[in-house]
């Protein structure tokens, strides 16, 4: 099954209406508590760990959709240390109404594509395992990210069910790694697409962040680039 990609707005509204919004807004900020650096790959990078967002005064038996921040840095830079901005995970975590986590995944540099969404599902995956040990509705599984990252979130939501794009990370593969809501800020949908409009960076240039990404100037691996292509998934 498909899912329609979720535009920034469209994806907040869907986050806050759709089975996301949890009842009126508590007023105090509630405490939570941050479990850092767990690894959701069975592996010894760093980079495939995430840290994990939750509130302190849940109810024993109730369940909290997840919000899943993924950085962006052109998908050769970042770090889900981005995430930890006060108006980013924590923000929502504090309301009492949401658990958070922020990922990391390899970079271009390290790996080429589809290591990123391999490694973003194989979190989704890991999560959605230890939903009842973190109080997390497995249900409502939102993603979040801008740039490279708001590109991941968009993969995340066009690309359930594709084997491809699912990889074999962790012990968790019979796990689902679809998602519910996307909130894509400005990341990109058609990378064959993106000198179509201005921009300082030139994307079809083997240097460009898209070409390192996929290892290749992106016109001449066409294939490898539609696949990294949210729209192609629609």
């Amino acid at each position: 099954m498909k899912l329609l990609p979720q535009s920034c707005l469209s994806g907040l509204i869907l986050f806050l209406s759709l089975g996301f919004a949890q009842g009126q807004p508590r007023v105090r900020e509630q405490p939570h508590s941050v479990k850092r650096n767990l690894n959701y790959a069975g592996g010894e990078n760093p980079r495939q760990t995430l840290d994990l967002f939750v509130p302190d005064n849940r109810e024993e038996d109730e369940t909290l959709p997840l919000v899943v921040w993924i950085h962006g840095g052109g998908w050769r830079g970042g770090d889900k240390k981005s995430g930890h901005s006060p108006n980013r995970i924590p923000a929502l975590v504090s309301t009492g109404r949401y658990v958070g986590a922020t990922i990391g995944y390899r970079l271009s540099e390290e790996a080429q594509w589809p290591a990123q969404i391999h490694d973003c599902k194989a979190a989704i995956r890991w999560l959605r395992a230890r939903s009842k040990k973190f109080g997390i509705n497995p249900e409502k599984v939102a993603v979040w990210g801008t740039s490279a990252g708001g590109h991941l979130a968009s993969m995340l939501g066009t690309s359930s069910g594709l084997k491809d794009l699912e990889g074999e990370l962790g012990k968790h593969l019979r796990k689902s790694s679809r998602v519910q809501a996307v909130i894509n800020g400005y990341g990109p949908s058609a990378l064959l697409q993106m000198d179509d409009h201005p921009s300082k960076i030139i994307h079809n240039a083997p240097y460009s962040p898209e070409s390192k990404l996929i290892g290749a100037p992106i016109q001449k691996a066409k294939e490898k680039a539609l696949q990294a292509s949210p729209l192609t998934h629609v």
